[in-house]
């Protein structure tokens, strides 16, 4: 891969890896609310740290599914679009899974009531990014 690839590969992953962690706070509020949980407390703080490592691990597996790159225009600016793929159901279960492994938190965590917050914010956050694509 090109450096200009690398460097395009490596901002997606950053613009990504912001989406996922602003997706995966809404979804910890909306678990939260639903399971009065206070925040600040210990299964607020690990399941936002759980969250983290897993962004963090899922962003790492990413690679680039295609690439486009136009022609110069009259100033020689070259424009170049990357897509990566990111599975919403492997990152869901990847989060449960981590955080079920936790002994402490296994007595608090509603597995069912977890999925269903994060794939009502991630539908929600689709619709919000398409609306703002298609305005553009």
């Amino acid at each position: 891969m090109n450096t200009a690839a690398t460097a395009t590969l490596r901002s997606a992953q950053m613009l990504m890896r912001q989406k996922l962690s602003s997706v995966y706070r809404a979804v910890l509020r909306d678990y939260f609310d639903q399971m009065d949980i206070e925040e600040g407390s210990y299964a607020n703080q690990h399941l936002e740290s759980a969250g983290d490592l897993v962004i963090k691990a899922t962003i790492n597996e990413t690679y680039e599914v295609c690439r486009k790159q136009t022609r110069p225009d009259e100033n020689g600016n070259v424009t170049m679009f990357m897509t990566i793929k990111v599975s919403k159901k492997k990152f869901a279960n990847d989060l449960v899974q981590k955080i079920s492994d936790d002994e402490q938190l296994k007595v608090r965590f509603n597995e069912k009531t977890f999925r269903d917050s994060a794939f009502k914010v991630f539908e929600e956050s689709n619709k919000k990014d398409f609306n703002e694509f298609k305005e553009q």
